[in-house]
């Protein structure tokens, strides 16, 4: 379900403004009535509704010929409402591209480029409709890996271009979550000891992130005294597992 919402407070306390432009019309000058909305559906986890709080901070960009600024929402004032006719383009995100690989990361909404015409004497209304730009990340171990491996708080390493994230393996729906930009090839790194040798093993492997997809990284322990790495990729209403058998005697002496 879309979840959508439309800064009616600020847009209430436009009218006026708006209505004043329309009266007393400046030559070659018009306005734009500016809402936001998001979409921060990522199918199997849902985001609660936006609310108004949060959608202040966004950040608003508008480019053109006659006038070009970035502002935070809750900070677009009168004057840069109003401007010159012509052909503008705006955009929208909730955090900066750099809040978004910062730490474990955060997810990042970002609209499509949205080309806006403004006319003189006229008031534009403009969404900016925004959808997640980045992917998620979880690690869970099946039920049973502790019996046949023992590991450390945080057995397992993803590591895209140089940014080292420990992660800490629970059930995905409340596990620790990590967020890549959309086509970062993410390699992850598991260290474990077998039980049954006591020998400590390292095992690595690399999966690309996609916008909107949540990589569901499960270890299981095969019968066999095999791990068998399954990652989950949701992104619609199907999920495609793709299965990786490793060999306890293998990998890297850790």
């Amino acid at each position: 379900m879309k979840k959508t919402i439309v800064i009616a407070a600020a847009l209430v306390a436009m009218t006026a403004c708006n209505k004043t432009i329309i009266e007393t019309p400046m030559a070659d000058y018009g306005s734009i009535s500016l809402g936001v909305a998001a979409d921060t559906e990522m199918v199997v986890t849902k985001s609660g509704t936006l609310t108004e709080d949060a959608a202040k901070d966004y950040i608003i960009t508008l480019s053109g010929n006659q006038k070009n600024w970035v502002r935070k929402y809750s900070e677009i004032s009168d004057d840069d409402r109003k401007m010159a006719a012509g052909t503008y383009t705006m955009t929208a995100k909730n955090i900066s591209d750099d809040a978004a690989v910062e730490g474990n990361g955060a997810m990042q909404l970002v609209s499509p480029e949205t080309q806006v015409t403004v006319q003189a004497g006229k008031t534009t209304p403009v969404e900016l409709s925004c959808a997640v730009a980045n992917s998620k990340v979880t690690v869970n171990f099946a039920d049973g890996f502790g019996d046949v491996f023992t590991y450390e708080a945080e057995p397992v390493t993803l590591d895209p271009a140089g940014r080292k994230i420990a992660m800490t393996p629970g059930a995905h729906e409340t596990a620790e979550v990590a967020w890549f930009n959309d086509g970062t090839e993410v390699n992850w790194k598991l260290t474990v000891t077998v039980r049954s040798t006591s020998a400590s093993k390292t095992y690595t492997g690399k999966f690309n992130a996609t916008a909107r997809n949540w990589n569901q990284l499960t270890f299981a322990a095969g019968a066999d005294g095999t791990i068998t790495l399954s990652i989950t990729v949701d992104d619609t209403t199907v999920e495609v597992p793709v299965d990786e058998v490793i060999d306890p005697l293998g990998g890297t002496q850790a």
